[in-house]
């Protein structure tokens, strides 16, 4: 146990600050278990920690002890199933080199690599091209996780006795006899969404735990799907004179179903003032662009490329005046050249910040995609009516943007709340998620009983209680 020198543990990229005790970074299965054990024994608040990159402070500890799974980093590979097992603490970034290795990928892709897979599972993360293939839920097939009292409960996908009958889970684990948990339909929206328990009446216990955010127990290992590298990827940075033209664009690839069409992998946007920040790196942004979109085609054996490229230029042609400045990326270099651009604006944010006394507010909300022209159209008008500096970029193919705002008193950070505020409200209103991807942690849980009311809360909180009576794994997490 790491007593001295926790400061690391008591932050994550929210910059939510927190206290612990100390600090546990447990190297198997066996130094987990009676960790957790004594920390049952004693009533102490147990924080389950990854890389602490997360944005909401689900992995800060408020009081208690840290659990941290940086030393649990073993992974391996069946090769007859072609499904990889990790250790929670794995690294998402070692993770896709590793299956790279094998000609394989992890498809959802969460954006941060230097987050661990534990933590991915914990707040059901996605990335890029969850457009095409889902979250981090669609991919995990097995969990082994530690619960609150020690034991060890292992979940497979495979198995029909761990699925829902009757709106009723019945599990088995240890010397318990068993665990029931009553689960009903909460109303959760069909779309990308990581706000609170998955619970729907016809489901399987699995994705109970994924999503939970460290507050039903530790996830120790997983097992994951992975698929075939492509033969090849077309990658494509498409800027826009017009907005309106750019979103008819976005449509034209969702509504695409024939083999004439497109058949995208991610499709991420760009706003102007993105555009703005990135344009001091990269000058060869054309100066009259409102917006951009990158997209990513597979091409799988036996396709023509010349062929696919030609279906995207005329699609092109139709929505942008500047299809003559779309940039290409066809080889490694080149797809390497547009991770960098994707991770540089998030990175100047950042750095901006350290750098300055400013403090950030950003969104992750998510609306269905027949209401994201009206949402679009809301977004910024309240952005340009406050007057202040903002930028726009996200998940534009699943109606999921991310809103950051930036203020420099007290005066504009409570117009930043007010507008965040609002925002929720216009997102709930029209059926959507108040978290599509970074989930609640202890910064949103308001938003949490707002988007659902008290009495699917309370659902949720009966569950966390038949696992953990004493209420000391997450706390402060969700509710």
């Amino acid at each position: 146990m790491k007593s001295e020198n926790i400061e690391t543990y008591l932050s994550d990229a929210s910059n939510y600050t927190g206290k612990a005790e100390g600090v546990y970074s447990p190297n198997n299965l066996s130094q987990l278990q009676d960790i957790i054990i004594k920390c049952a024994i004693e009533n102490t608040p147990v924080t389950c920690q990854g890389a602490r990159t997360g944005l909401t402070g689900s992995g800060v500890p408020d009081l208690g002890v840290v659990i941290s799974s940086e030393n649990l980093n073993k992974i391996s590979f069946d090769g007859k199933t072609k499904k990889v097992n990790c250790a929670s603490g794995v690294i998402h970034r070692d993770l896709d080199m590793f299956l790279g290795n094998k000609g394989r990928f992890f498809p959802p892709n969460p954006t941060e690599t230097f987050s661990t897979i534990g933590g991915n599972i914990g707040t059901n993360a996605s990335g890029s091209r969850t457009y095409k293939y889902g979250a981090m839920r669609n991919w995990v097939s097995a969990l082994s996780i530690v619960l609150p009292n020690g034991e060890i409960l292992r979940l497979n996908r495979r198995d029909a006795s761990q699925k829902s009958k009757n709106g009723q889970i019945i599990l088995r684990s240890g010397a318990r006899a068993s665990y029931k948990i009553n689960v009903s339909d909460i109303g959760m929206p069909k779309l990308k969404h990581a706000a609170g328990y998955f619970l729907r009446e016809e489901m399987h216990a699995i994705d109970l735990f994924i999503g939970a955010e460290g507050t039903l127990g530790f996830i120790y290992e997983t097992e994951l799907d992975t698929l075939a590298l492509p033969s090849e990827v077309i990658g494509l940075i498409i800027f826009f004179d017009e907005k309106n033209a750019m979103l008819d664009f976005v449509e034209s690839l969702q509504k695409g179903k024939s083999n004439e069409c497109p058949d995208p992998r991610l499709i991420e946007y760009f706003g102007e003032n993105a555009l703005g920040i990135l344009r001091d790196f990269y000058p060869q942004i054309p100066k009259n662009s409102v917006g951009a979109i990158w997209t990513e085609e597979e091409v799988g054996k036996g396709d023509d490329l010349d062929e696919i490229l030609e279906r995207w230029m005329e699609l092109i042609s139709e929505h942008s005046g500047l299809k003559d400045e779309t940039w290409t990326a066809l080889d490694e270099k080149e797809h390497r050249f547009f991770a960098e651009f994707r991770h540089k604006l998030p990175e100047e944010v950042y750095e901006n910040l350290a750098n300055s006394s400013m403090q950030k507010i950003g969104t992750d909300a998510a609306v269905p995609r027949d209401k994201f022209r009206d949402y679009y159209r809301w977004l910024y008008k309240k952005l340009n009516e406050m007057n202040m500096p903002y930028l726009v970029f996200g998940h534009i193919g699943n109606s999921h943007l991310h809103a950051n705002v930036f203020s420099e008193n007290d005066e504009q950070m409570r117009r930043a709340k007010e507008f965040y505020s609002e925002l929720i409200t216009q997102t709930i209103g029209l059926g959507g998620t108040v978290s599509a991807e970074h989930g609640i942690g202890k910064i949103k849980k308001e938003y949490l009983l707002e988007m659902f009311g008290e009495e699917s809360v309370e659902i949720m909180k009966k569950i966390k209680l038949i696992f953990d009576p004493e209420n000391i794994f997450g706390r402060g997490n969700l509710f």
